[in-house]
């Protein structure tokens, strides 16, 4: 077990993590919104993201082949974003390898990590179905849930459409109240969009709560 202070090195096959949400057009010009955690993780979900590679005992395997095991409140230590790339939605039957992917970049000034959305924009798209985002409703409001989580690996090739109902919010003090949605919600999910009944985008998937 590594002492404190001590900093740990991946194996180089675990050295580059990808992290996969949903994102959704808010401009026809090429800006996409998304979840803050995606475009510009923090030293949390970074470790999360290693931790997913462990061992199921919670260790790492180490270039020198042993295996170590990260204390809690470890902290990664020089990494940086590669890139952010954007793939469309196709439909099922096409293949993957025939989808090229869209790099973006971060609008300057476009993250907010308290409310943990970004947007981020692709230079290669142009004439985009933008939704308009109302960001408003009330306990009992029916909702449609878009995202391209899957409970299978690989994810879908088109976005899964689930219902739910707004229930209500989560209080976070001088921040504005989280809303809540009774629906399901899956590893890939972060970013999508909540739409209401009228189509407007009311929400954004940002996290789950365990039940």
């Amino acid at each position: 077990m590594p002492h404190p202070g001590r900093m740990l090195t991946l194996p180089a096959s675990d050295r580059v993590v990808t992290l996969v949400g949903t994102a959704f057009a808010v401009s026809p010009t090429g800006v996409l919104a998304t979840s803050a955690h995606l475009v510009d993780p923090g030293d949390a979900q970074l470790m999360e993201a290693v931790a997913q590679r462990a061992a199921p005992d919670g260790a790492l395997l180490a270039p020198d082949g042993a295996r170590r095991r990260v204390r809690d409140g470890a902290a990664p230590v020089g990494v940086r974003v590669l890139g952010v790339r954007v793939w469309p939605a196709y439909p099922a039957g096409t293949s993957p390898e025939a989808v090229r992917a869209l790099p973006a970049r971060v609008v300057r000034g476009g993250v907010d990590h308290a409310e943990d959305v970004a947007l981020v924009r692709v230079a290669a798209a142009h004439d985009l179905p933008a939704l308009m985002v109302r960001g408003d409703a009330s306990a009992g409001t029916a909702v449609t849930v878009v995202g391209f989580g899957s409970t299978a690996g690989g994810g879908p090739a088109e976005p899964w459409v689930r219902a739910g109902v707004f229930v209500g919010g989560v209080d976070r003090g001088a921040l504005p109240v989280d809303p809540v949605v009774d629906a399901v919600v899956v590893t890939g999910d972060s970013g999508g969009p909540v739409l209401g009944p009228d189509g407007t985008v009311r929400a954004m998937v940002t996290s789950r709560i365990q039940q």
